[in-house]
């Protein structure tokens, strides 16, 4: 998920980057984990690409445990009392 703004990074034509290259290329343009999952809240939920490998890494734990999972266990536990439909949050 990119920046807004933001094309794809393209590597330097002939040059095969190494891992961590392209990781850096990236991590200027990508969204950080935090607002990817927050668009995935606004989703509902839904876009399975979200869920972490497992085991998770220690640096996501915040992210997914604190904040991703917790709030679907919310939104969850609002549409179980209610009965209703979730309501779509597009900002």
């Amino acid at each position: 998920m990119l920046k807004r703004g933001l094309a794809e990074p393209v590597p330097p034509a002939g040059k095969r980057l190494t891992v961590e290259e392209r990781r850096a290329l990236w991590r200027t343009a990508a969204c950080d984990l935090h607002d990817q999952l927050d668009v995935m809240l606004r989703l509902n939920g839904r876009c399975r690409w979200a869920y972490p490998g497992w085991p998770l890494r220690k640096s996501d734990e915040q992210d997914y445990i604190g904040f991703y999972f917790r709030e679907l266990d919310r939104m969850q536990a609002e549409w179980e009392k209610s009965k209703k439909a979730l309501p779509m949050r597009w900002r």
